[in-house]
């Protein structure tokens, strides 16, 4: 079926007229050529070629045809076409991001966003082939290595954790990293996000320093402070209330709030009006108290309540 017929049988006359035109120039300068061509058969359908094409002789060295060779490479070139497609959109995604972006590949970066160079003071192509270990303070460089040698192995296939980076001026600025495995041209490569996180751990540090003062002020106090949740369960107390109720030390441990309350009543000459104060504050939750007890062995408490408010609640 195909011996004797020429181009225009098998192809529409554009991809025909194509083909004996290439043809005609590979017999008129006697040459190899190698290339790849995407043809449009008459079924309409299109198909992509790598082709290697040469003059054919007589036994007298006259050209009197053409011989060649085609591979059929349409699925590698689709492939290839998604893989572009997909890559572009990565990088109009990550070049506009407001997170740092980069792609790790043997240890060093083969990509980073603009927002990345951005934070550790570099211009983008500097970044491009740096070892990563070279943004990384010495102190978190083994931890640095061997989460990325989990990741390029496959032991994990997400990372997250925190480390120090340096700026190119040698600056530190504390990041956190969100990295997951992935393929980068066939081989492994860490995809990953780089959060600048300087403001957090300002935050968090000046929350430590507000915790430590709090501790420091209700264990310096000569009252016993005790703090309940709305379910009524003990969140925190101070030393000094502990030694004002004789609550032994088992019961703080277990933190056994029926346990506790069980041992107050049993000191008081009238446990039934605490109990009853007790519920008539919880009933009204942002009402403020002020009582005396009377215990069993003589002492006598004054007792104030005031409400904890979270934004208003």
């Amino acid at each position: 079926d195909i011996i004797g017929r020429d181009d225009a049988a098998f192809f529409v006359p554009d991809t025909a007229r194509e083909i004996m035109e290439k043809d005609k120039e590979i017999m008129d300068f006697s040459k190899i050529a190698t290339y790849e061509e995407n043809l449009v058969s008459v079924s309409n359908i299109r198909h992509t070629y790598l082709t290697t094409k040469s003059a054919y002789r007589d036994q007298d060295g006259k050209v009197i045809g053409i011989m060649g060779i085609s591979r059929d490479i349409t699925e590698k070139k689709q492939v290839e076409e998604a893989l572009r497609s997909s890559e572009e959109k990565f990088r109009a995604l990550a070049e506009q991001s407001i997170v740092g972006t980069c792609i790790i590949r043997d240890g060093r970066f083969v990509y980073v966003n603009p927002y990345l160079a951005e934070v550790l003071d570099y211009k983008q192509e500097e970044m491009l082939g740096l070892p990563v270990l070279d943004i990384v303070t010495e102190r978190d460089r083994d931890k640095v290595t061997e989460n990325i040698r989990k990741g390029v192995s496959g032991e994990v296939l997400s990372i997250r954790y925190t480390f120090y980076a340096l700026k190119k001026d040698g600056s530190e600025v504390p990041v956190e990293v969100h990295g997951s495995v992935m393929k980068y041209h066939g081989r492994p490569a860490i995809i990953g996000t780089l959060l600048d996180i300087t403001e957090r751990k300002r935050a968090e540090d000046e929350l430590r320093n507000s915790l430590s003062l709090l501790n420091a002020t209700i264990e310096s106090t000569a009252d016993g402070i005790l703090v309940v949740n709305n379910e009524g369960k003990m969140t925190r107390f101070n030393k000094r209330f502990i030694d004002m109720w004789h609550i032994p030390e088992s019961i703080i441990v277990l933190r056994d709030d029926n346990q506790a309350l069980a041992f107050v009543l049993e000191q008081l000459k009238d446990p039934d009006k605490f109990i009853t104060k007790v519920n008539e504050l919880y009933s009204q939750p942002h009402a403020e108290s002020y009582d005396v007890l009377e215990f069993k062995d003589g002492r006598v408490f004054e007792r104030y309540s005031r409400p904890q408010l979270i934004e208003g609640k």
